[in-house]
């Protein structure tokens, strides 16, 4: 490689070009989009389905995969058994062959679906997700009353979260998951039907379905077919131009999807299939667009993380794949800054005691912007800790202090943070802070904070300690216990 390409790659990063279209279809392109602009709607959606019976097919017997060499779909006819097993068993819930109003869709009930009295108290306790507008408590429950494929991956949901509640604080419950795994096949068979129709692969109903369906198996910790099924639903909004600048539920649906995906890329250290750029500057956004952004700098952090050294095609020395990662790092450092110079009185933390504790409790309100911080904290933490260091115990030491105070942000930051609704983020963020930490004190702590999210939450984090106790081990060189036995 001559002296004016080696130049390029690291001019090609200045702070003005970092998200411009060309250079962010250069280095940030991910490999695995694996779409065509040419796909309509009806194949997305149909690939979407395909990804998701190819795991459950098994068990449910009676799912098969939907042809994909056509998009043809159809949007007049009658529905034939489009309801599975009415909820209460109401014969109007069940959209047969009948006259319908002209502003009902064939997929659609007329009327409000009937619920047992078990049945509305799960539904009652289904959970919104980070979402100012509430676009989830105030709207999709409304959409769901009128169609049984988005009530059953409700009811999947909630009961499942409804019975970890109930077990973390030790309540009697005649819930059980089979029921939550009912409620699954019978959303997937709904879907199944009614994807015959263009008008339901363009519906809000199957958006917020999708993404019901993906929360409730990150949920029952499927992390494998939720993964796989992320994909999917990147497809689905994708065909649709759903983005960040897109309104009301498909708004909410996308953000809420992009958090679970940069999470996911995270755990599998791979690119993120989200490329969509907030075409808004900094200055010009309010306070919670700036929250937002922070998961978008997020997915930044993980794409560094997952790409290695200087962007595919070029034949870099590794002393200029060092200078590429370090100067990449550098901008993205300050990328962040500048975020950050832009935040409000918001964010600034309020009066509270020091406790002295392991760290020292960071009080935010509202605490939407306190997740955000967080979120701003874990992209710091992931880009120091993965930037070429230079050798010396001078710049050794700057790191460790660096990554003391990230640390010390996020878990002051979850001290405080009681909203239901922001615990799975900060488990997250708390994860990813345990990883830089070595102190037993601190993370005895921060396993002590993971506990208190899924208290407040009833989100199963289990399986997210035991990885991070894991990831101690291995650092440590020693076993984890059940290792150790075996």
């Amino acid at each position: 490689m001559n002296g004016y390409a080696e130049q390029q790659i690291l001019l090609d990063f200045n702070h003005n070009s970092m998200f411009s279209p060309e250079t962010y279809q250069r280095y940030n392109y991910s490999p695995v989009l694996e779409t065509s602009p040419d796909w309509t709607a009806d194949l997305a959606s149909a690939r979407w389905f395909n990804l998701l019976t190819a795991d459950v097919g098994g068990v449910t017997g009676s799912l098969s995969r939907i042809n994909t060499s056509t998009s043809a779909s159809v949007d007049s006819g009658p529905v034939h058994d489009l309801n599975p097993a009415g909820l209460a068993n109401s014969e109007d819930n069940h959209v047969h062959a009948r006259p319908r109003s002209e502003s009902v869709e064939v997929w659609q009930s007329e009327k409000d679906l009937q619920l047992t009295a078990l049945e509305l108290s799960v539904f009652q306790n289904f959970l919104d997700l980070f979402d100012p507008q509430q676009s989830f408590a105030a709207y999709a429950t409304r959409l769901a009353l009128r169609n049984e494929g988005l009530m059953k991956a409700i009811l999947a949901l909630s009961v499942q979260h409804t019975i970890h509640l109930n077990r973390r604080h030790r309540t009697e419950t005649t819930l059980d998951s089979n029921q939550a795994v009912q409620y699954y096949h019978d959303t997937l068979r709904y879907v199944q039907t009614a994807l015959q129709y263009t008008s339901y692969t363009l519906s809000e109903e199957l958006i917020a379905t999708s993404l019901i369906i993906s929360t409730y198996e990150m949920m029952h910790q499927s992390h494998q077919e939720w993964q796989r099924h992320l994909k999917g639903i990147f497809w689905i909004q994708r065909s649709q131009n759903i983005n960040g600048l897109s309104k009301g539920i498909r708004h909410a649906v996308w953000r809420a999807w992009l958090r679970q995906e940069v999470w996911a890329a995270f755990k599998e250290r791979r690119r993120c299939l989200s490329y969509w750029r907030d075409p808004k500057d900094f200055g010009d956004q309010d306070q919670h667009e700036l929250a937002d952004s922070a998961t978008l700098l997020l997915r930044e952090a993980v794409n560094y993380y997952a790409e290695g050294g200087a962007p595919e095609g070029t034949d870099a020395t590794m002393g200029l794949q060092e200078q590429y990662r370090s100067q990449r790092a550098g901008q993205l450092l300050a990328l962040l800054d500048r975020w950050k110079s832009h935040l409000g009185a918001e964010y600034k933390p309020l009066p509270g005691p020091d406790t002295g504790a392991v760290f020292r409790p960071i009080w935010i309100h509202p605490s939407r912007f306190g997740a955000a911080l967080q979120i701003s904290y874990f992209a710091r933490l992931i880009i120091l800790m993965h930037r070429p260091v230079s050798a010396g115990f001078d710049s050794y030491s700057k790191l460790q202090r660096e990554l003391s105070s990230v640390v010390s942000m996020i878990c002051g930051i979850a001290m405080a943070l009681e909203d239901e609704g922001c615990q799975i983020i900060s488990s997250q963020c708390l994860f990813a802070a345990g990883l830089s930490v070595t102190d037993d004190n601190q993370r005895n702590e921060i396993i002590s904070l993971i506990e208190s999210c899924e208290e407040r939450s009833g989100w199963p984090m289990s399986a997210l300690q035991e990885d991070l106790r894991k990831a101690w081990s291995k650092v440590d060189g020693v076993g984890t216990p059940n290792e150790q036995q075996g």
